[in-house]
């Protein structure tokens, strides 16, 4: 427990970082900025910051206020308390649902399913690129989630053990995805290649009962600057059918004895699925 006495003073002290901060940015020199407490340690920056040679010490004004520092038995006592706790069951993503084999052996190993948009194939083994990509991604949907007031809200997405939350865009359940194609999907195609996309909006519409959702897809490698970014309206004709395959896919996983008992992932998937042959996709 951290008691700060002066509360005052840090706003001062928060102001008068942001000012600099604004100066610099301003002015397109940061030489009158403090030096950063990591410096010299795997920054980034290293070979365009002048953290070498400024003469701005390092400031810990804030630290510094600090007051009064208990340690806290009792609340590291509940946590340690909770960790050891059995967790409930499962609770289901709606990405679990649309890759079921991969959540089936993920669980098998007590680990957590990777997204199919956190990884990229070719580029697996990139841990840093893989973080660009998913820092791009966390941009384009924060552009929609942050726009225009009121356009967009975050609803529930509840079924059985399922527990997630369905992005709405002017009221149409949006999803937001990059593609490491090197050309533009032809339009009616994108179904039958990016079968998992549809799978998933479809999934979200129903649980919503929208007939109509929106996949805005980057296509990084694609070299033409007008042709990255597409936004595709898609209409569902049978949401009962979507709403009972998402119904189906929740009671399968929480019953399923053998991955074979689940729904394959898109077989492409298989050529860089960690659990892969076992899973069966690619056959």
């Amino acid at each position: 427990d951290v008691l700060f006495p002066d509360i005052e003073a840090i706003r001062v002290e928060m102001d008068r970082r942001r000012n600099l901060l604004e100066e610099a940015i301003a002015s397109n020199d940061p030489s009158q900025l403090p030096k950063c407490p990591w410096y010299g340690t795997l920054c980034d920056y290293l070979s365009v910051c002048d953290c070498k040679k400024s003469t701005i010490r390092t400031t810990y004004e804030i630290a510094d206020l600090a007051g009064k520092i208990d340690r806290d038995k009792e609340t590291a006592q509940k946590l340690l308390a909770k960790l050891k706790e059995q967790p409930k069951g499962e609770q289901l993503r709606l990405n679990d649902i649309v890759f079921p084999r991969k959540t089936y052996f993920a669980r098998l190993q007590h680990e957590k399913p990777v997204d199919e948009e956190a990884v990229s194939p070719d580029e697996a083994k990139e841990q840093l690129t893989s973080m660009e990509r998913m820092g791009f991604l966390q941009l384009l949907r924060g552009a929609l989630e942050y726009g225009a007031p009121g356009e967009t809200q975050s609803i529930p997405a509840n079924l059985g053990e399922l527990n997630d939350r369905i992005l709405l865009h002017q009221g149409t359940p949006t999803i937001v995805r990059m593609s490491g194609l090197w050309s533009v999907v032809e339009r009616d195609r994108l179904p039958e290649l990016c079968s998992h996309y549809f799978l998933r909006l479809g999934f979200e519409c129903a649980l919503c009962d929208n007939r109509h959702g929106r996949l805005v897809l980057y296509y990084r490698n694609v070299q033409q600057e007008d042709a990255k970014l597409l936004v595709y309206d898609v209409s569902f004709r049978d949401l009962n059918t979507l709403k009972a395959e998402a119904v189906r896919r929740v009671e399968l996983l929480g019953k399923a004895k053998s991955h074979e008992e689940l729904p394959k992932c898109p077989a492409w998937m298989s050529r860089y699925c960690q659990y892969a042959p076992a899973c069966g996709c690619g056959s």
